[in-house]
């Protein structure tokens, strides 16, 4: 773990020390881990099966035995089985590339209004037409980065770093490309697979994804391609690009880069989850503008979108949203 931490802390080393001769557009500032954290999505906690914060009750899945036990090397520990919401990435959906809306620097050399990202125009690479975005995931803790509850077991150590830079993936707009590296985008490019996606939106929106329907975002879209695009037309262009941030999950699930953290077995640790569960995330917007809703996967943005994408140059659809992920754990 510290080998990678060290790695990806050399890359966002060797990005800012980018020359100043490519910084561009796109403005913006660093998310503050205090004051820009919405501290009311770490609930609801649960603690031996018993809801312990004082937020209403959760309508996630959650484990209600009591006691755990984990093999940690030689002993058997037995601890309570812990659950709440940990603050553990940021993604940026954004219409410039190189523009780091959740650090608030830009490293490229797009125009005011961006390089077609908020406009219907086709892709060069075969890519079909609609909104299409750059995806930045990074490792963001704000609970790292002040330094609360280091001692804790159930909390993921690591330091701010860069996980995913879209930019330098070719399959990221490249519609063949993108097919042959995930093939099954063939079984879900049907009416039926499309249609069972409305009932993933309803019951997002009531707060229950459907983690059963892994291929539907809700009423953002479908996650399938996984490219950088959305069919999603809106006329602000919220659900578009919390669609392709959806999708961005959805692949690093599919390329083990994000590992489960909920349920049963994620207890002793996270494990390998090749296929997303929905109802583990909640995004909350804090670029272009700081929302304190954590709206879940596929909910409508008419319940959390009002005023997410003020037409402001050089900030419009450029969305960074903090992800906040359901974690089951042993603390002992």
């Amino acid at each position: 773990m510290s080998a990678r931490a060290s790695a990806l802390g050399l890359l966002l080393l060797s990005l800012l020390m980018v020359p100043a001769s490519v910084v561009a557009k796109c403005t913006g500032s660093i998310v503050n881990p205090l004051t820009e954290t919405s501290w009311s999505c770490l609930y609801p906690i649960r603690m031996a099966g018993v809801r312990v914060s004082p937020s209403a009750p959760d309508p996630e899945a959650y484990l209600s035995q009591p006691l755990c036990s984990c093999q940690d090397g030689a002993n058997l520990r037995v601890g309570l089985i812990m659950g709440f919401r940990e603050p553990s990435r940021l993604e940026d959906t954004v219409k410039d590339a190189w523009c780091f809306a959740g650090f608030g620097m830009d490293l490229g050399s797009s125009n005011v209004w961006g390089d077609g990202g908020s406009e219907a125009q086709g892709s060069k690479r075969g890519i079909e037409q609609g909104y299409s975005a750059e995806v930045h995931s990074y490792f963001y803790n704000p609970l790292y980065l002040m330094e609360l509850l280091l001692d804790m077991r159930c909390m993921e150590k690591i330091p701010v770093g860069i996980s995913d830079l879209s930019e330098v993936r070719p399959d990221h707009k490249d519609g063949p490309l993108n097919l042959m590296l995930y093939p099954e985008t063939l079984l879900f490019s049907n009416p039926i697979a499309t249609a069972a996606c409305m009932a993933d939106a309803v019951g997002a929106t009531a707060g229950y994804p459907l983690d059963a329907l892994f291929w539907c975002a809700g009423s953002w879209g479908s996650v399938y391609p996984m490219t950088g695009t959305s069919q999603q037309k809106g006329g602000t262009n919220v659900e578009a690009a919390a669609n392709v941030a959806a999708k961005s999950i959805a692949r690093g699930h599919r390329n083990l880069t994000w590992w489960g953290t909920k349920g049963q077995a994620a207890l002793c640790g996270m494990y390998p989850q090749p296929v997303w569960m929905k109802s583990q995330y909640k995004l909350q917007p804090v670029r272009p503008i700081r929302s304190a809703l954590c709206p879940p996967i596929g909910r409508t943005e008419l319940l959390w979108g009002a005023g997410n994408n003020p037409p402001v140059p050089q900030r419009a659809d450029n969305f960074s949203y903090m992800v906040w992920r359901w974690r089951d754990c042993c603390s002992f």
